[in-house]
């Protein structure tokens, strides 16, 4: 009776590997379709500096990629950005609104 247990437990422990083993491998596939559209839609200074930015801030870079893909798919991409364009990119995305804050005092 114990070893059946056994046998269900390394079952379980077997079966829970596969299951990480699979999602690791499709956020491996995920990663290496975005540095394929950025590496479509970027020049080489533009990609070294997503991948930093990547390494920084994976937040913007995600924000950052699902922007360009979005520009790249309705063709508002022509050619190449190069890493001032890039520049650009970040600083619109990043851009933070200007609120203010008025005390009224009665």
């Amino acid at each position: 009776m114990e070893e059946e247990g056994e046998e269900s437990l390394q079952e379980a422990k077997q079966k829970k590997l596969r299951q990480m083993f699979a999602r690791q491998q499709a956020h491996a596939q995920i990663e290496s379709q975005k540095k394929s559209l950025l590496q479509r839609v970027l020049d080489t200074g533009a990609y070294e500096r997503a991948m930093m930015v990547r390494i920084s801030s994976p937040d913007t870079y995600e924000r950052l990629v699902s922007v360009l893909a979005q520009l790249y798919q309705s063709g508002q991409l022509k050619g190449e950005l190069n890493e001032e364009q890039l520049k650009a990119v970040l600083a619109k995305m990043t851009a933070r609104r200007e609120g203010s804050i008025s005390i009224r005092k009665k």
